[in-house]
């Protein structure tokens, strides 16, 4: 038999208490999946502006490289290209 004192529960009330709380499974609604499948979605896409961007501006800040010959490097990328194939 449980007994309460002052008016709260037993010990062995609360603990079958717990031991319910514990065991209902927590449900999350669909808008709420939904609107983390949404901000998740939102910071890829801010991630995928936000990289180049970086990359930009560290290449701006970067300065002015000394005699570089566009041609030459460009011919140097395309056998890098080839041998890649």
């Amino acid at each position: 038999m449980h007994h309460r004192v002052n008016g709260l529960p037993s010990l062995r009330q609360a603990q079958d208490k717990l031991k319910l709380r514990m065991t209902v499974p927590i449900s999350i609604d669909n808008t709420h999946i939904n609107l983390l499948k949404i901000n998740k979605m939102k910071r890829n896409v801010e991630n995928k502006i936000q990289i180049p961007k970086n990359a930009i501006h560290e290449g701006i800040n970067s300065g002015i490289a000394k005699d570089f010959n566009a041609e030459k490097h460009l011919q140097i990328l395309k056998v890098r290209m080839k041998s890649n194939h």
